[in-house]
């Protein structure tokens, strides 16, 4: 059961960032003359289709298709769809300009360099495909048409219902928020998942870095519904039990690959939010959370032990010589995910271990 949050009581908790980002192809439609084809003696072009020719070589664009997804993986780290853009907590937005900024500028520079050498960018194409070198030049563009097509922008507007007329279309939009922010997260999970953790039998601290973005972005949006704050709160605690230094491996890891392995699917997402909710309210304090009954184990006697917490001191993600050796690196984060580390303070709790849930985790 969620609790959705009318859009109106979070208009001033969030900034609608839009990205306008043109990246150009360098390609163009293939007509039947540019093969030499009678159009008259083929299908037509309902029932059959040319597909494009490549003006250059479509290597040399892959910077700008680059810093495009990596602006949307700034928006995504913090911020959920909506309306064609994000919705990022306003507390975020202007670092997340800050670093959309930064990506622009690359942008630019990339487009300058590319532009300079566009003629000779041409004439390599050319020469490595000489048979159809009249095909390329016939097809091809002035630089100042392709400067028109490589742009990035990035704009920040405040989102409120209009107070002259009534329509439900926004009210509609933002009832969606909290199902797409579950999906994101599962998303996310589930690439991080199969990236970094399955089929290892221990990991570097490095593969937390996506981790506790997903922490970050489910703590950030934990306003849109009531499931998301226990949800937030138990990665939390899944990352503030796992040793301070070292590798992780056996139970650690089972720990925090079971909780992967809820949050990778929506529908158990939003059950184990529910569950969660369940609990009596310091059970979430004590870190009473519930894990699978299979990660459980014997429950241990009553023993204070060190949890770690958001706070001052920083956590460490760097992992030891001797670890990385054992455990290969994961892949290298995003630059999304790369500034996604919150410093972390260590405090004294006493833990009460509690019974599993009941119920079935993997359905």
């Amino acid at each position: 059961m969620s609790d959705i949050v009318p859009f109106d009581s979070i208009s001033d908790r969030v900034v609608f960032i839009h990205l306008q980002i043109v990246c150009w192809t360098a390609s163009q439609r293939l007509r039947p003359e540019d093969l030499g084809l009678d159009r008259r003696t083929l299908p037509p072009e309902r029932l059959v289709h040319f597909g494009n020719k490549k003006l250059i070589n479509p290597e040399e664009l892959r910077p700008f298709a680059s810093l495009r997804s990596a602006a949307r993986r700034e928006c995504l780290a913090v911020g959920v769809r909506f309306l064609g853009g994000f919705l990022v907590p306003a507390d975020q937005a202007q670092g997340l300009l800050d670093r959309l900024d930064a990506l622009e500028r690359r942008f630019g520079a990339e487009r300058d360099r590319f532009l300079a050498r566009f003629d000779h960018l041409v004439e390599d194409w050319i020469r490595e495909h000489p048979d159809w070198a009249a095909l390329i030049r016939g097809a091809m563009v002035p630089a100042r048409f392709v400067a028109e097509r490589l742009s990035f922008a990035a704009q920040a507007l405040q989102l409120t219902a209009p107070g002259k007329v009534t329509h439900a279309g926004l009210a509609r939009a933002a009832a969606g928020l909290a199902e797409t922010l579950f999906r994101e997260v599962a998303t996310l999970a589930r690439e991080t998942l199969e990236r970094s953790f399955l089929g290892r039998t221990g990991v570097t601290r490095r593969a937390l870095r996506p981790v506790l973005a997903l922490r970050d972005k489910l703590a950030g949006l934990a306003f849109l519904d009531a499931r998301v704050r226990p949800l937030a709160d138990h990665l939390e605690q899944t990352l503030g039990d796992l040793p301070r230094q070292g590798a992780i491996q056996g139970r650690d890891l089972d720990a925090l690959l079971g909780l992967l392995a809820i949050l990778e699917n929506p529908e158990r997402l939003k059950a184990h939010g529910d569950r969660l909710r369940a609990l009596p309210a310091d059970a979430v304090a004590l870190g009473a959370l519930g894990q699978p009954a299979f990660l459980l184990g014997a429950a241990a006697p009553h023993s204070a032990e060190t949890i770690t917490v958001r706070g001052k001191s920083p956590i460490r993600v760097e992992s030891d010589a001797d670890a990385d050796a054992v455990f290969p690196d994961p892949e290298p984060p995003s630059p999304a995910v790369a500034e996604a580390v919150e410093p972390l303070t260590e405090v004294r709790r006493p833990r009460t271990p509690v019974p599993a849930l009941v119920g079935d985790w993997f359905f």
